[in-house]
């Protein structure tokens, strides 16, 4: 068979390769899209994460620094109740208030919370927030640990795992006798 000069086009073996070239350049740039699009809401994840612990310490530290204050000498400033394996509860006693921080993880465990009790009347405060750790400090300072967690597990670096993140802070106690 003999080709002319006017035939023009591409053969078939042409379009399969330039189809092939296609295929494989959209799918790489399908896969960047995809694993920028998860590292996005991953690092999304941890800066909210890490907000509620910065800001849930914030708020522990500034009641129990007001701890004491107003109240009689035979009522403590601050009391830590201490269960081993569970996240401690931290009552603080000033004024007229008697504040409580405790970690309330629910049965599925998928979103425990930081709750805040003033008077008896309890509130979530912040969300995701695991794991709440008191201790003395001689002679008169208390330890706060709150462990926050991000709301999904990381199916990147930690393979199925809740990201944590751990903020501690020693507090002067003002008002204790």
């Amino acid at each position: 068979m003999r080709k002319s000069n006017q035939d023009k086009g591409f053969t078939l073996m042409e379009l399969l390769i330039a189809a092939l070239l296609t295929v494989i350049i959209s799918s790489a740039a399908l896969t960047f899209y995809v694993r920028a699009n998860q590292q996005y809401f991953s690092q999304e994840d941890i800066s909210e994460m890490q907000q509620c612990a910065r800001a849930s310490l914030q708020e522990i530290v500034k009641q129990t620094r007001m701890a004491g204050f107003g109240i009689p000498d035979s009522v403590s400033a601050v009391e830590i109740d201490s269960i081993a394996g569970s996240p401690d509860t931290l009552t603080i006693h000033r004024d007229t208030f008697e504040i409580k921080y405790y970690v309330n993880i629910p049965n599925d465990s998928l979103h425990p919370t930081l709750i805040k009790e003033v008077n008896g009347n309890a509130s979530i405060y912040s969300d995701d927030i695991s794991d709440l750790r008191a201790s003395w400090v001689p002679p008169a300072s208390v330890r706060i640990t709150i462990t926050a967690r991000t709301p999904k597990k990381d199916m990147g670096v930690r393979k199925g795992q809740y990201l944590t993140r751990s903020e501690t802070q020693i507090i002067n106690l003002r008002n204790t006798r």
